[in-house]
């Protein structure tokens, strides 16, 4: 897979088919921005689109990590809501 950097410094690996021009193969859209709290900047990602499947659109703080990929800051209230509809 050819490899770019990314805009936070982090290498993003894109699959051969879209590389080639697969336009029509794309089953989501993430966006990923940052954003200016009171005395830091924080990175947020969120689900724009995704085909076929029911997500929730709020963003989620995010931290990237060397060694270990994105790290997902969830907040208490987004995890006791997706444990009560179980």
């Amino acid at each position: 897979m050819p490899e770019s950097p990314g805009k936070l410094g982090a290498k993003v690996a894109w699959p051969r088919v879209l590389v080639d021009g697969g336009h029509g193969m794309v089953f989501g859209v993430l966006e990923l921005s940052t954003a200016n709290e009171v005395e830091r900047t924080s990175t947020q990602l969120t689900v724009k689109k995704m085909r076929g499947r029911k997500f929730d659109n709020r963003p989620v703080k995010v931290r990237i990590h060397p060694g270990k990929g994105i790290i997902f800051q969830v907040p208490q209230s987004h995890k006791q809501r997706r444990s009560s509809t179980n």
